[in-house]
């Protein structure tokens, strides 16, 4: 099963300030309910967790998150994959912008998330509102 996401929001904040906290994947992780960054396996790849209520069930997700630069300035990939012990696997694929506007950020984002297994059969009824908080 696939999931497509797109989000917008603003910040009030100078554009600089905005771009570093997104390539700091520890802050970034920090604003995920139940995410963790555990360690740095390579440049730009990092090894963590992230534990989420799906209906009736917690998963916790084990696996990797690589920070890529995008194709234009302000623009970053965010790739992750990982599994639970029961088998289901998840992947992401985010597209980060950030642009200045007159009076603040725009940060927009983007992103393809795939499920197998458990996870798949809690349906776009379940996982959306997940993805969405997260």
């Amino acid at each position: 099963m696939q999931i497509q996401l797109s989000k917008k929001f603003t910040v009030k904040a100078q554009i600089q300030l905005v771009w570093n906290f997104m390539q700091d994947v520890h802050q970034l992780a920090s604003c995920m309910p139940g995410a963790q960054i555990e360690e740095k396996i390579q440049e730009n790849v990092y090894k963590g967790v992230i534990s989420s209520k799906i209906g009736p069930s917690v998963m916790r997700f084990s696996g990797t998150v690589e920070v890529l630069p995008g194709a234009h300035p302000y623009e970053l990939r965010i790739l992750g994959k990982g599994g639970d012990t029961g088998g289901s696997t998840a992947s992401l694929e985010l597209l980060v912008r950030v642009t200045e506007n007159a009076e603040d950020v725009l940060v927009e984002g983007e992103a393809k998330v795939a499920v197998t297994g458990k996870l798949a059969q809690f349906g776009n009824r379940l996982l959306l509102p997940i993805s969405h908080s997260l």
